[in-house]
C-alpha cells in the first residue's frame, strides 16, 4: 500500500511539473516599425539573467529613416528582450508573452509602442513610470539644493 500511495504521489508530482513548465516550443513574431538613422544597426538582444552574458538574437541595418522588420523569438513569459538601436537614444524592451507583438519605435527620441502583449505593456508602462517619479526626484533635489 505505501508503494503504491509513493508511486501515485511521484507520478502526481511529476505531472505537476511537465504542466508548469514553460512553452520554449512556440514562437513570437515581433513586428517592428521604427524611425531611425540611415545605416543603424538595430539589435535584438535576450537580455540576460544573473551571471548571462547578452546574447544578440538577430540584427538588421536600417534603410531610408523608417524600417520595417520581422523578428523571431522563442515565446518565453519570463525573458526581457531589448532591442537597440546603434548610437541612437532609448533602448525599447519586450516579452514574447503572445504569438505576434508590434513595436513602433523611434530611436530619435526613445519612444515606442507595444501592442500584442500584456506583459510587455506593463513592462514599459512601469519603466514610464519610474521616469517621472525619477523626474519628480530631481526637481525636489534642485529646490533642496537651492535653499
Amino acid at each position: 500500500m505505501k508503494l503504491r500511495q509513493t508511486v501515485f504521489f511521484s507520478l502526481s508530482l511529476l505531472s505537476f511539473f511537465q504542466c508548469s513548465k514553460p512553452d520554449t516550443g512556440k514562437l513570437t513574431n515581433v513586428d517592428l516599425d521604427i524611425f531611425a538613422s540611415p545605416g543603424s544597426a538595430i539589435y535584438l538582444i535576450r537580455v540576460p539573467y544573473i551571471d548571462e552574458r547578452n546574447q544578440i538574437i538577430d540584427s538588421v541595418v536600417a534603410g531610408q529613416g523608417r524600417g520595417h522588420f520581422v523578428f523571431e523569438v522563442l515565446r518565453e513569459e519570463d525573458r526581457i528582450y531589448e532591442i537597440r538601436v546603434k548610437n541612437a537614444l532609448g533602448k525599447f524592451y519586450f516579452i514574447a508573452d503572445s504569438p505576434k507583438i508590434s513595436i513602433v519605435a523611434n530611436s530619435f527620441n526613445g519612444h515606442s509602442v507595444v501592442t500584442g502583449s500584456p506583459a510587455s505593456i506593463s513592462l514599459n508602462k512601469f519603466h514610464h513610470n519610474q521616469e517621472i517619479t525619477v523626474r519628480h526626484i530631481r526637481s525636489i533635489q534642485q529646490k533642496a539644493d537651492s535653499l
